[in-house]
């Protein structure tokens, strides 16, 4: 396509050089890629990274509204129920419970004779 011979004729006010010149194409051209081509991809990753950041907006929304708002969204458990008496204690709350000296011992914890005696 490109290989052959070349002659090129200059001419100018001092005179007229010829020159000649043999072309020879030892390897393939590469392809040319099309502008229309080039185009396409940077349109193509361009909308594929645009649909990846509303992906990942619209994910990180959805996370945070579940976590400041965790009564708004369903609860797979079921609700616990309670009966009256487990809620409000009918004045005998205090007598079920059981006797200190049952569980809890005490000891000095610290010696009596670094502390003078008190003023009586």
């Amino acid at each position: 396509d490109l290989q052959g011979s070349y002659v090129c004729d200059a001419t100018n006010s001092i005179g007229t050089r010829s020159a000649s010149v043999e072309i020879g194409i030892l390897e393939k051209p590469l392809p040319q890629i099309a502008t229309g081509d080039v185009i396409s991809v940077i349109a193509l990753l361009l909308a594929a990274g645009v649909l990846m950041g509303i992906t990942v907006t619209v994910l990180v929304l959805k996370i945070r509204s579940r976590k400041e708002n965790p009564d708004d969204s369903p609860s797979r458990k079921q609700p616990i129920r309670k009966r009256p008496d487990d809620i409000q204690h009918s004045g005998r709350f205090y007598e079920e419970l059981p006797n200190t000296a049952d569980y809890v011992s005490y000891r000095l914890a610290c010696n009596k004779e670094d502390y003078p005696e008190p003023f009586s």
